[in-house]
């Protein structure tokens, strides 16, 4: 089998040894507890077999060798590689490749970049399949949203280390000389602009490739380039899904378009029925929209060229979102994980732990440092109790909590296995790498799958999906259900505002029954009076269990005792305005008004919130009021 006819005939090479090579990497083998070579690097999910990894296997070629010592070279010292990686990759590309190699010594070859990606990814592939290497691997550890596994084939290492060889061997031989900007593919990290993105889920490329009008990539660079400097990397690449999805229809629907000022409303409207057909549910659906809206708005406020100056999208284009009750895991559900918690990975049972009793968010104790501020994430108080402190990245802040002695203890030997494993620099609590943590996908990856191994089910016996966040709702549930007061509970889930919890805090059934129990009997007692003029749908029918208040009465009964929330009279379905009170509802309405104003000048978020929901109170109760009135 000849190569010679694959050659690149485009381009005219000058053989040339293209690294400089480091003295390690020229012996015939590499002593993996070379601690200048291999700092902190030991791994024991990937472990070396031995104490010295053969540099490579041998090529008659020199032109050839250079070029894979110094990928070897590049992994080692530019990737931080582990020894046991590199011994991977010596061992299912460099040996392989070398017989490739070797087998065409009688022909010319100083650079595998002398041929065209696809002609030489072809060859190897005909040789790999040859020689009895599988070229293909079948995934059957990864779990769909509906709980069934997902089979998919990925390509072997032998191909997947040979394509990233060959790209890096490209980039050195042929450097990209465009400033990042200029690049098809963003690596935000050279574009010299402060971003933001997770540390549990790292991300750092911004692809227009799926965008195919010129223009259209233009202005999404113009806005992304914008956009990467006041939001997370996440946001920008939804941003990204966005205008993939609009750049389609534009292509689909619209070729003749040339610059975003053609748009018209007609043309938007397409493009609703565009993503109509997608079938995406009302959130994906209501993002589609919101990142065009955002694009064209922004567009327009920077000045950029050739936006439309006038908006195309309402806010009467969102679908209607129908907010659902808060979801909770039962306790039957959560004693299906407890049962098979042995079946996780150590660090991944820790963490579930955490968050069963603590609440927070997945990514949260994922990205925690050891040391957050420089001082140890644990301490103790003065009555010896332990004080967790945290970092938030959704927040940008950290978070001081106190937590059991369980849980103190499970997060200190989850710091010192990771010290064991990546040495004392070990940056993160629950780390993969000296300078990176588990992240939160793989989190909810090995829960789903221990869900799956063991037939884990909803009470209403479908298949139990693992959600992280689902465990911050569960915790906030409890503490309410506990009697804990909703501000202790926004400290405890590191909110700013308490607002925020109306998302998290659901009300068991047994309480909700209790709860609304004597809402029912009123309820009850409104039909029975219906058709009856002397019944008044603002101040029932008076009972000795109606307790006076200045302001209206309340129809809790005494013998449910006293009222856990005087203080919330306005909001309580048991309050009953008064007729006679309005002018004392429009007095306190002014001065929520004031209150209001006030707490926004000041930033005072708390006094902001009470009144701004003592203001939607009031404003209801004349309302109703008032339509009485003229009955």
């Amino acid at each position: 089998m000849s190569i010679q006819s694959q050659r690149n005939t485009k381009s005219i090479y000058t053989p040339r040894f293209l690294f400089e090579l480091k003295d390690f990497i020229l012996e015939d083998t590499i002593d993996s507890k070379n601690k200048d070579i291999f700092p902190d690097r030991a791994s024991k999910r990937n472990p070396v077999k031995r104490n010295r990894i053969p540099a490579l296997y041998p090529f008659n070629n020199p032109y050839v060798d250079n070029e894979v010592r110094g990928f070897i070279q590049h992994l080692i010292l530019d990737l931080h590689s582990a020894p046991g990686t590199v011994q991977e990759y010596i061992e299912c590309f460099a040996k392989p490749w070398s017989k490739f190699i070797n087998n065409h010594n009688e022909e010319q070859i100083f650079s595998v970049t002398q041929f065209a990606y696809e002609d030489i990814y072809s060859l190897y592939i005909e040789f790999l399949s040859d020689e009895g290497y599988k070229l293909t691997l079948t995934s059957v550890h990864h779990i769909g949203g509906d709980m069934e596994w997902l089979h998919y084939n990925y390509p072997s290492h032998h191909i997947s280390y040979f394509i990233r060889y060959y790209k890096y061997i490209h980039s050195v031989a042929y450097p990209d000389t465009r400033s990042e900007y200029e690049k098809d593919a963003w690596d935000i990290r050279n574009l010299g602009i402060p971003f933001s993105t997770s540390v549990c889920r790292s991300r750092y490329t911004v692809s227009f490739r799926n965008i195919s009008q010129g223009w259209l990539v233009k202005a999404a660079k113009e806005y992304c380039y914008y956009r990467i400097q006041s939001r997370t990397i996440s946001a920008v690449l939804d941003d990204i899904k966005g205008l993939n999805l609009f750049s389609a229809f534009l292509e689909a629907e619209h070729s003749e378009i040339n610059h975003l000022d053609e748009l018209t409303r007609p043309i938007i409207e397409e493009y609703f029925a565009f993503i109509d057909k997608k079938n995406f549910v009302t959130t994906t659906y209501n993002r589609r929209i919101s990142v065009l809206r955002t694009f064209l708005l922004i567009g327009n406020m920077l000045d950029l060229e050739h936006f439309p100056t006038k908006p195309l999208i309402q806010n009467d284009d969102y679908r209607r979102v129908v907010h659902k009750m808060p979801k909770c895991f039962s306790e039957f559900e959560l004693k299906q994980m407890n049962t098979h918690i042995n079946d996780l990975p150590i660090q991944i049972a820790r963490i579930f732990f955490i968050l069963e009793n603590c609440g927070m968010r997945v990514s949260d104790i994922c990205s925690s440092p050891i040391n957050p501020n420089g001082e140890y994430c644990l301490g103790k108080n003065d009555n010896n109790e332990y004080i967790f402190t945290y970092y938030m990245p959704k927040a940008h802040r950290y978070n001081t909590i106190p937590v059991s002695d369980m849980v103190g203890e499970i997060i200190e030997s989850a710091i010192e296995d990771s010290r064991n494993e990546f040495g004392e620099n070990c940056t993160y609590i629950f780390a993969i790498d000296v300078d990176k943590p588990i992240s939160s996908e793989t989190f909810s990856h090995h829960m789903n799958v221990m869900a799956k191994n063991n037939d884990l089910r909803r009470d209403e016996g479908t298949p139990l999906r693992i959600k992280g966040h689902t465990f911050r709702g569960t915790v906030a549930t409890r503490f309410a259900n506990d009697g804990i007061s909703m501000d202790v509970i926004r400290m405890m889930m590191g909110q700013r505002k308490m607002g925020v919890l109306n998302h998290y805090v659901k009300i068991h059934e047994k309480t909700m029954q209790e709860y609304l129990k004597p809402i029912t009997e009123e309820n009850e007692m409104m039909i029975q009076h219906i058709g009856k003029t002397d019944y008044d749908g603002i101040e029932p029918i008076p009972e000795p269990s109606l307790i006076p208040l200045s302001n209206g009465r309340c129809a809790k009964k005494v013998s449910t005792g006293i009222c856990d929330h005087a203080n919330r009279c306005y909001s309580c379905q048991m309050f009953r305005p008064s007729i006679s009170c309005i002018s004392l509802y429009e007095h306190q309405l002014n001065e929520a008004e004031n209150n209001i104003a006030i707490a926004k000048l000041h930033g005072f978020d708390r006094i902001l919130e009470k009144n701004e929901q003592l203001k939607e109170d009031l404003i209801r109760i004349l309302k109703k009021l008032e339509a009485e009135k003229h009955e």
